[in-house]
């Protein structure tokens, strides 16, 4: 594990979303809620202090800089593997389910002891919480924050910030739990009445994420960026930050070209792309599924449609530098696979496999150049990874011919 930065220690004596003192919490409950976040702020902090810091050792895309190299097969996430479990035990499949959570234990035990990534962060301390008061299983909180806090409590120190969360929600998760089966007959109402810390400690977290990566490193970053599009759609769609997603995104794909140029951009936004689905899709309702389409398609139609009026501009033919080279013709392109590759994503999830497969092909409906050869890859990797095998065999026969294409016209670089 490695050690807090100075910058990351001083973040936890601070109360960075609340301008109250001690003396001004109602309650006991709401300070160890505002203690607990200062703890999470910390971990955020050092994670965000990194120029890639998504990356970890086992990396699919190697070091920074390099423009592709074969995507690994992902294995499931802490966050995948409790939402399968609560699943399964809906379905009244217990055995399946105990197996999934004992899967998520093992993914706490590799998080802890080797790298306590920001997949680890995200889900462990915000993202499994987020599930259990989207779907209202409690039980499934208290058995997973008590494995979390006996593992940490094992291998950490008792200063350690991820120890003081992990403690913190193993308290909430049994207070929530208990109040839950005792009283009236009715569940639903007692978890309402119960719920409230866990529900305060969730809403505050997601803010604590926004303002500590802002904060680190700027509103035009692809994390912020990111983060400010999962709230939107999970969270509250109305936040006057939708209204600025799409620019910010511009702005900081359009300032990574200019610093990295358009291969080491694409290669560092597609990492980010597969990272979203685990982060955020198990958070998915069906609400909240047809919220994200709706918001997806309007990206895909405004494109679309200001690309079609700049075509009919320049006589029917946009240029290839802008397409694949920079400006705006790039972040309009990069948009429009981002949308459809999430939708396809979405569809997928709501069990529409048709569906899924028609934008994952609509996603892939541009020029055969680097950045489709970048793009492919990815969407033939996951594909892989769900054992479609014959979708993504596809993908590769057609990246082969247009790779060998490339080449032969000088301007191909072997992706394998």
């Amino acid at each position: 594990m490695q050690e807090l930065s100075p910058t990351a220690v001083q973040q936890q004596q601070l109360t960075p979303l609340c301008q109250h003192t001690y003396l001004e919490y109602f309650n006991d409950e709401e300070y160890r809620v505002e203690t607990t976040l200062n703890a999470y702020a910390a971990l955020i902090s050092h994670w965000s202090e990194r120029e890639t810091p998504w990356r970890t050792a086992s990396s699919q895309f190697g070091q920074p800089g390099e423009v592709a190299l074969p995507f690994a097969p992902p294995t499931h996430s802490i966050l995948q593997h409790v939402r399968a479990a609560q699943d399964y035990f809906l379905q009244g499949r217990p055995q399946l389910g105990g197996d999934m959570l004992r899967r998520a234990f093992l993914g706490i035990e590799y998080a802890v002891t080797r790298t306590l990534d920001v997949e680890a962060l995200w889900d462990c301390c915000l993202a499994v919480p987020q599930l259990v008061l989207t779907m209202g299983w409690t039980d499934i909180l208290k058995i997973f924050a008590r494995y979390l806090h006996q593992y940490a409590h094992i291998k950490l120190s008792a200063h350690h910030p991820l120890t003081t969360v992990a403690a913190s929600l193993h308290a909430l998760s049994r207070q929530t739990t208990t109040t839950a089966v005792r009283g009236s007959n009715n569940k639903s109402d007692n978890n309402i009445n119960s719920s409230w810390q866990l529900e305060m400690y969730v809403a505050r977290a997601w803010t604590l994420w926004i303002d500590c990566v802002t904060r680190v490193r700027g509103r035009h970053d692809d994390v912020t960026i990111h983060l400010k599009r999962a709230y939107v759609t999970l969270v509250d769609p109305r936040h006057a930050m939708a209204g600025d997603i799409i620019r910010d995104f511009g702005r900081a794909v359009q300032d990574s070209l200019e610093r990295r140029g358009a291969p080491a951009t694409t290669g560092r936004i597609l990492e980010l792309e597969n990272l979203l689905v685990r982060m955020f899709l198990p958070l998915f309702t069906a609400e909240t599924a047809r919220r994200a389409e709706e918001m997806l398609g309007g990206v895909v139609g405004r494109v679309e449609g200001e690309r079609c009026l700049l075509s009919n501009e320049d006589d029917g033919n946009l240029k290839g530098e802008e397409l694949a080279g920079g400006g705006k013709g790039y972040v309009d392109r990069y948009l429009l696979f981002s949308a459809n590759y999430f939708m396809a994503w979405i569809a997928e999830f709501n069990g529409e496999r048709a569906k899924a497969t028609w934008y994952r092909q609509k996603s892939l409906d541009s020029p055969r150049d680097l950045f489709w050869l970048q793009t492919s890859l990815l969407v033939e990797s996951t594909l892989r990874a769900e054992g479609n095998d014959g979708e993504a065999n596809a993908i590769r026969e057609a990246r082969a011919e247009a790779q060998l294409m490339l080449q032969v016209i000088g301007e191909g670089e072997v992706i394998a």
